[in-house]
């Protein structure tokens, strides 16, 4: 009996009405790439592998950071998908110290910004990273809200490799 109720509940999400077409155009130039950039010390590299997921319907960005050395010291990963009821872009970054943030993404201009909520043992923080692209990959500035304005953290410019 399980299994016919389970076969019919397939069957209809099967059959259901495919979503509206996602538009991903403001991060395609991502994907099928991985981005590699410096970060402020001069010392570690932040990098970005973008992929298509399940025949377009997602983009996966899968990223390392490693130490001068080349040896990853912290990675992550994002999933970002067509949010229908938003008529945009969301995304949800994990990382390996089990950090779990959601946000969105819109463009600003000729900026894609992603702001995002995350909370921790010291409680909720508010982020916002602008990629601002170029002739030569894009321009990544992380800003964190603090006491009720945006304070740049740091920037990494991403060159494509």
């Amino acid at each position: 009996m399980r299994r016919t109720a389970f076969l019919i509940c397939l069957a209809t999400f099967a059959a259901a009405a495919p979503a509206a077409e996602p538009d991903f155009s403001a991060l395609q130039f991502l994907v099928g790439h991985c981005w590699k950039g410096s970060f402020p010390d001069g010392k570690s590299t932040d990098e970005h592998c973008f992929a298509w997921l399940y025949g377009k319907q997602f983009i996966r960005d899968v990223h390392h950071v490693r130490d001068a050395d080349g040896k990853v010291v912290y990675e992550g990963e994002t999933t970002y998908w067509w949010d229908a009821k938003r008529s945009g872009i969301a995304w949800r970054y994990l990382s390996v110290h089990g950090l779990v943030m959601d946000g969105t993404m819109s463009r600003v201009g000729d900026n894609l910004v992603f702001p995002a909520t995350y909370a921790d043992a010291s409680g909720t923080h508010e982020i916002r990273a602008t990629w601002t692209p170029n002739a030569d990959g894009y321009r990544a500035v992380s800003a964190e809200k603090l006491t009720g304005a945006w304070q740049e953290q740091f920037a990494v410019d991403f060159t494509r490799r």
